[in-house]
């Protein structure tokens, strides 16, 4: 029963992560270090978000 508590709560203080993402067909995929290194607008010109920002999602595990 201690084990299983444990786990619960550990499951709980997990860290959030977030990604950049680009919601157009696409579909670009941007880490938090390239975001804040300058990269904040989709650059592929097929696509129909192209010059437009990425926008922040949450990671789910």
């Amino acid at each position: 029963m201690l084990t299983n508590a444990f786990s619960l709560v550990n499951c709980m203080a997990k860290k959030k992560r977030f990604v950049y993402v680009c919601e157009g067909s696409c579909g670009a995929i941007v880490s938090p270090r390239r975001y804040k290194a300058g990269l904040k607008k989709c650059g592929a010109e097929s696509c129909g978000m192209h010059n437009r920002a990425f926008r922040k999602k949450q990671v789910i595990d």
